[in-house]
């Protein structure tokens, strides 16, 4: 990792347990500056994300007298996010971690790359949005939820992916597991999370109702664009994503922390490598 992935990681770390919203900005500010000297970013990918910042700042914070422009507001912010979660935004330069490896016999070649739009994206949200005032620290009762709710994602979708012919049992230890875990869980976790959950999950669940029936239709809506987003990689694991989404939309409904989401998803995606064939 270079200097700019290092910025983002400490500012993600800082956002998700310090919390203070002037300090995130700065950290972004600080990693922008060190991707565009490293050539991660161009004008255009800055611009980008510069309108992103404004239009979430302004949606956020100063359009409660103009709920005529706040619809526009929000379809921009969201054709913004897609852009940077399908990495369709120009500009913009992901590091590549690992090409092409075989972490097993039985698996099928692994790429892996340090995505600087999706995180950068999410990593803005998070600060612009009240999400970051949301978090928590994790207690007992959510701790025990997280747990909870991880073992029946695991029981759940095992079946359907096995039986797909997804995967199958092939238990290891690859070599390349430490940058796995940081990029897995602070990277990935951090900004499927961000967007999926704390922004398309709550902007449907505040539009459709503050009941508890609404809550579980916000997270299967939230679950279905999930898969969806994930169609690069096949049919298969569009519906496996969205039967996963289910248990991490329900995290977040029932502990209200981004981070207990981020833990499922982040346990869930630990088990598969070390047990079964990866990436599939």
């Amino acid at each position: 990792m270079n200097l700019t992935y290092y910025s983002i990681l400490i500012s993600i770390i800082l956002a998700l347990f310090y919390r203070n919203r002037t300090l995130s900005c700065a950290c972004i500010a600080i990693a922008g500056i060190l991707a565009w000297h490293e050539h991660i970013i161009t004008i255009i990918a800055a611009i980008s994300l510069g309108l992103l910042a404004l239009t979430l700042a302004w949606y956020y914070h100063y359009a409660t007298n103009n709920n005529k422009a706040k619809p526009f507001i929000l379809v921009l912010i969201t054709v913004l996010l897609a852009g940077f979660v399908l990495h369709e935004i120009p500009g913009l330069t992901n590091s590549m971690a690992v090409y092409k490896l075989k972490i097993s016999q039985s698996s099928r070649p692994y790429t892996m790359l340090l995505n600087f739009d999706k995180v950068m994206a999410g990593l803005i949200l998070y600060t612009l949005s009240p999400i970051i005032t949301l978090e928590h620290s994790i207690d007992k009762l959510a701790f025990k939820q997280t747990v909870l709710i991880f073992m029946a994602c695991i029981i759940f979708i095992l079946g359907p992916a096995i039986l797909s012919g997804y995967i199958r049992l092939d238990p290891k230890v690859p070599h390349i597991l430490p940058i796995w875990i940081i990029n897995n869980l602070v990277f990935v976790c951090f900004s499927e999370e961000v967007i999926f959950r704390g922004f398309v999950q709550r902007t449907l669940q505040k539009y459709l109702g503050s009941g508890f029936k609404y809550g579980l239709l916000s997270i299967i809506l939230a679950s279905i664009v999930f898969g969806l987003a994930h169609y690069k990689d096949g049919i298969t694991f569009m519906m496996l994503a969205a039967i996963c989404g289910l248990f991490y939309g329900y995290t977040y409904l029932k502990t209200k922390r981004i981070l207990c989401a981020m833990l499922v998803n982040f346990l869930l995606n630990l088990t598969h490598i070390l047990i079964f064939t990866y990436p599939s």
